[in-house]
């Protein structure tokens, strides 16, 4: 995953799946803003959901 970051606060990458949240974790990323529409996503994984 390519990870562009903007400033010291703010990061962005393009559509991560639940098993690269551990890794941004550890990494020190504390927060993640998915920004799909409702109900867009389809079949994809949201942080909404357990994983």
């Amino acid at each position: 995953m390519q990870i562009h970051e903007i400033d010291d606060q703010l990061s962005v990458a393009a559509q991560i799946s639940a098993e690269d949240t551990p890794p941004l974790a550890e990494q020190g990323f504390r927060s993640l803003t998915c920004n799909r529409p409702d109900g867009e996503a389809g079949d994809r994984w949201l942080p909404k959901d357990p994983g």
